[in-house]
């Protein structure tokens, strides 16, 4: 990401794009063996499989910033004292979907939802002959139908942390522009969340029947 502020490279360092603090992984089969005096109780309660895998994960961090001023216009000074059209007080100027970093927060200093999914499965196996059997098995994804959204790198967010405003905000004109911020908090504004991460959709169930010989 481009510098937001050239002039003071301290706070430019940030966590990256990939910075998971913590993921918990848990994986487990039971099968139990029961033994009884009835053949036809052990025939009934035997050849089960329980599977359980749960994976809790921290979320992706992410960056607010200052959302377009009243006018529509790029917070950039007048370009005729710049050789691209770029910052004002060391604003990133065109930076999608804000127009520059929010004060007082570095890059990547937010941290979105965490993405969490349990997926259980049972099965049971019959024998029918000494080389066939088959296998009833039944899955559930998402067990606890989590809602798991996606975030990464301001994506599947809104960002939008302030909104500029003032009568020579972003006018493109003005050299010292004066610009009030107020914060985001319309409906739909900064943190909300707007994508569902595809890798981790809602609860999802399915039967699979094998056949071997």
């Amino acid at each position: 990401m481009d510098f937001y502020n050239q002039f003071t490279l301290r706070q430019t360092p940030s966590l990256s794009l990939l910075d998971q603090r913590q993921r918990l992984s848990i994986a487990t089969v039971y099968a139990p063996t029961l033994t009884t005096d009835s053949a036809f109780a052990n025939n009934l309660l035997n050849g089960f499989r329980i599977s359980l895998i749960a994976q809790l994960n921290s979320g992706h961090p992410y960056t607010g910033f200052i959302g377009t001023s009243t006018n529509g216009a790029s917070l950039s000074n007048t370009n005729a004292n710049d050789e691209t059209n770029n910052t004002a007080g060391g604003l990133g100027g065109n930076a999608q979907p804000g127009f520059g970093l929010a004060p007082g927060d570095g890059l990547n200093t937010f941290t979105g939802p965490g993405i969490n999914q349990v997926d259980f499965g049972l099965e049971r196996g019959f024998k029918l002959k000494e080389q066939q059997s088959i296998t009833l098995k039944f899955q559930v994804f998402n067990l606890l139908n989590s809602a798991n959204y996606f975030v990464y790198g301001g994506s599947g967010i809104n960002q939008v942390q302030y909104l500029a405003s003032g009568a020579t905000c972003g006018d493109g004109v003005t050299l010292n522009q004066t610009c009030t911020l107020t914060n985001n908090t319309v409906p739909g504004g900064f943190k909300t969340l707007t994508a569902v991460d595809q890798g981790n959709p809602p609860r999802i169930m399915q039967a699979s029947f094998t056949y071997k010989f």
